[in-house]
């Protein structure tokens, strides 16, 4: 697992998920330590710098308003605590941090790392890097999916839009695989998906998970994109040709499939 990893790359993340745009998830007002020294990662500075992710909703902006402010002065008081008490600088006990992410979401991870898929390591931190509620949200994606597939035999997307500033922004889309595709013909578009999906956004990198019901755990096929952002006629024709709306003309959730089984198919 890249416990170790994860929890140098640990910062405040905001993040925008939507099936083809859903439920919006925004960060509490964080103050801490990053690269440039001091900084707040509030509402007002992750809109500044990536205007592209769209609006906070109403309700988004009302609940960061009632959190309190943090200080994170630092990062690793458990584990200097235990390292000093293991070299006998100090005589008070402290138990060794141990890393406690969402099994399946770790299944995924580890799978990328096994396979040194490309991106691995930058996209194993990111999915550690979000907060234990978010990691269980992450790891329901491939089974609401393929529940939606299994229900209307189409292939099924959520993307998830995260980041704090520009060069580190990434979009991450779980995909359903349809039973009349294969699996050269479904990893294909979702590469395809996932280069016009990180364009329209213009984030710095992307990664696309697929799954199908044999392994809900473990992807069938995954791919990653780092191309420098910036204007492309060709992703400007696949974000036309695949339809994808805008940030803020998408809907809020992953559709649920009625009754009768039928699903309402959004971009």
């Amino acid at each position: 697992m890249l416990a170790a990893t994860s929890a140098l790359h640990a910062h405040a993340q905001g993040v925008v998920e939507h099936s083809e745009t859903g439920g919006r998830n925004r960060p509490k007002r964080v103050v801490g330590i990053d690269r440039n020294g001091w900084s707040d990662w509030s509402e007002t500075r992750i809109r500044a710098e990536l205007p592209q992710f769209g609006e906070p909703s109403v309700a988004s902006k009302r609940r960061f308003k009632s959190q309190r402010l943090t200080f994170l002065t630092s990062r690793t008081d458990q584990l200097d605590a235990w390292y000093l008490y293991e070299l006998g600088f100090r005589q008070t006990p402290a138990p060794k941090p141990r890393f406690n992410p969402d099994p399946q979401l770790a299944t995924l991870v580890d799978a990328l790392a096994a396979w040194r898929s490309d991106g691995w390591l930058r996209v194993g931190t990111t999915l550690f890097d979000a907060s234990g509620p978010l990691q269980r949200k992450l790891a329901r994606h491939p089974h609401q999916l393929v529940r939606l597939t299994e229900h209307d035999q189409l292939p099924h997307t959520v993307a998830v839009l995260g980041g704090t500033r520009a060069d580190e922004s990434y979009v991450f889309v779980w995909a359903s695989r349809a039973p009349d595709q294969s699996l050269d013909e479904a990893a294909r578009h979702l590469g395809t998906y996932v280069a016009a999906k990180k364009h329209q956004v213009q984030a710095a990198f992307g990664a696309g998970f697929l799954f199908d019901p044999a392994d809900l755990a473990t992807p069938c096929a995954t791919c990653y994109d780092n191309r420098r952002p910036g204007p492309d006629a060709n992703l400007d024709e696949a974000v036309a040709l695949l339809g994808l709306r805008p940030i803020e003309r998408t809907s809020m959730a992953i559709p649920k499939p009625d009754k009768r089984g039928r699903t309402t198919r959004r971009r």
